[in-house]
This record gives C-alpha cells, structure tokens and sequence, in this order.
C-alpha cells in the first residue's frame, strides 16, 4: 500500500511541475502580448544619441519583466481586451522621424469578457497551486492522492486551451511585426523612391490634389489628367525629373513603377475611356504641424491592420492649400 501512494505521489509531484510550467509559460506570453502587442515607439535616423525602436522595446519589456502575473493579466486587459482602436495621430514628426505602431485587439466584446473571466479563474488557480496547494490535500493517504491528481488533471485541461489561444495571437503578432519591421527598413534605404525629392514631391502632390481638394469621389478615385495638369502648372520640374529618372514619359507608367497607386480606366464611350489614380488602401499621407510622413498600414493574413509604420517626408514644393484644406 504505502509503495502505491509513493507512487501516486511522484505522479502528483510531476503534475505539479507540469501545471506550474505551464502557468509560468502562460505568464510569458501575457508579458510578450503586453509589451509588444500594442505599442508607439519612435526614433530619428539622423540622430544616433537617441534610443533606437528595438531599446525602446526592451526598456518597455525590462519594465514588465518582473511584475508579478496577476498585475500583468490586468495590464493585458487593459491594452489587448478592448475595442478595436484606430492608430493615434503622431505628434511632431520631423525631418529623420520614424514611427511604428502596432494595435493588437482580441476578437469581439463577448470573446473579451469570456478571456477575461478565463484568466482571473487561471490567476487564482495558479496562486493556489503555487502557494496552498500541499495544504489543501492530504497526500498521505491513497484517496488524498487521487483527489489532488484530479484536481491537477482538471486544472491543466482548462488552462492548456487559453494558453494556446494566446500562442496563435503572440505568432499573429511575430508575423505582423516582421512585416513591419522590414517594411521600415524598405522605405528607409537609399534606392527607396522616396528618398527622391522628385518622387516625394510628385507623390505628395497627387494625393494631396485628390483629398485635400477634394477632387477624388467617395471612393477615393481621381482624374489622373487633371492631377498631371494640376503637377505641371504649379511644379513642372518634378514631373520632368520623374520622367527623367525613371526613363519614362508616360505619368500612367511611372505611378505604377513608384507601386504606391492603383490605376482605374473607365470607358467614356466608343474607344474612349479616362484613367482615374488613388491612392492604395494601406498607403496615407498626414501631416502635423507642417511637416508630412508617409504612413503604411501592415496587415496580417486576414487582412486586419495591426502594424502603422510612418516615415517623415521632406517636401518643398507644396501649395499651402494642401496642406490646410478648408
């Protein structure tokens, strides 16, 4: 008998390892999720005294790091379990600045409160094991032990498809900020158009001519005739270096080697048809204060946007209308 119950005792004693692995697993990816799940952070590439993105992080990450796992699974709540939020508006962005953000949101409103009753049960389920758990059962005896290994048993079936569920969001994210990353890097190396005044100019000036005159439809389509029309009465050395860099004369050709537009060709009659340029979805130009950055929406398979990188543009030749539209 007493050979049985040692037994069953060394089977309790791994459990115990297992459901506190398990927890303490389940910590990390809060603690991942929270500090990397949503977050702003911001550099200038021409200053190198200041923190880089990837140190901001890990300041943030240093910081979450030791906190214990109830006050984690608070924060969790409060920066994952809510609505959906749209990206905030940078403020101050300057020559040099980069931003990138990133907006982790959990399914719907009931799917939120569901997780989060889930996890105030895992909390206090961790803390029990962790600190009352050989108070609570008799391991003397045979029947103690069965008590508890069920007790075991049931605890880590209920905490195992949590702690998977957050694992598939903390890979949704991996995924998503990879992308963002190297799309950072992408429109801030060297041979990037937009490091070309030229290009920056004509770029800006189109989807400015299209928003903020108000000249696109509601879905966001305008005339490429009138915005090239519009480029060569007020800047015709951006349009001619364009054409000069690229090798191209043709605006429709150049605007899809830039890649950042989609073009429209809408028949007009026998023949005949307009082309109408917008903007693609992911792509936006905002301004601040002055100054212009070029932002991009990174998506993940589903295509939820949950990654903002913004990158400052420097830009001479904007009409003041443009950038103050009534």
């Amino acid at each position: 008998m007493d050979s049985d119950v040692e037994k069953l005792k060394n089977e309790i004693h791994r459990k115990v390892g297992r459901n506190t692995l398990l927890f303490q697993r389940l910590e990390m990816l809060l603690k991942h999720l929270v500090v990397k799940g949503n977050f702003s952070v911001r550099f200038n590439s021409l200053n190198l005294d200041e923190l880089s993105a990837q140190q901001q992080i890990e300041q943030k990450e240093n910081s979450v790091v030791k906190k214990p796992m109830g006050c984690v699974k608070e924060q969790f709540k409060k920066t994952v379990l809510t609505e959906p939020k749209m990206f905030p508006e940078e403020i101050g962005v300057g020559s040099g600045d980069c931003v990138i953000s990133s907006n982790i949101s959990y399914g719907t409103s009931h799917s939120q409160k569901d997780l989060s009753e889930k996890l105030n049960l895992i909390v206090a389920d961790r803390n029990k094991l962790i600190h009352e758990f050989y108070t609570s059962f008799d391991t003397s005896t045979r029947e103690g032990c069965i008590e508890s290994e069920l007790y075991l048993d049931q605890q880590y079936k209920t905490v195992l498809p949590v702690f998977e569920e957050l694992k598939n969001l903390a890979i949704k994210y991996i995924e998503i900020s990879k992308k963002g990353l190297e799309r950072l890097h992408d429109l801030t190396r060297s041979n990037e158009w937009l490091n070309f005044p030229c290009v920056t100019e004509l770029v800006v000036n189109f989807y400015l001519f299209a928003i903020a005159m108000k000249k696109a439809d509601i879905f966001g389509w305008a005339s490429l005739a009138d915005a090239k029309k519009f480029l060569c009465q007020q800047f015709p050395m951006a349009l001619k270096e364009c054409q000069e860099k690229f090798g191209l004369l043709s605006i429709k050709k150049i605007l899809l080697k830039i890649g950042y537009f989609d073009l429209l060709y809408l028949p007009t009659g026998k023949e005949r048809y307009v082309v109408l340029y917008r903007f693609k979805p992911q792509y936006s130009i905002e301004s601040d204060n002055g100054e212009l950055y070029f932002c991009e929406l990174i998506q993940d398979s589903e295509g939820e946007s949950i990654c903002k990188v913004s990158l400052s543009m420097s830009v001479k030749h904007v009409p003041d209308s443009l950038m103050s539209p009534n």
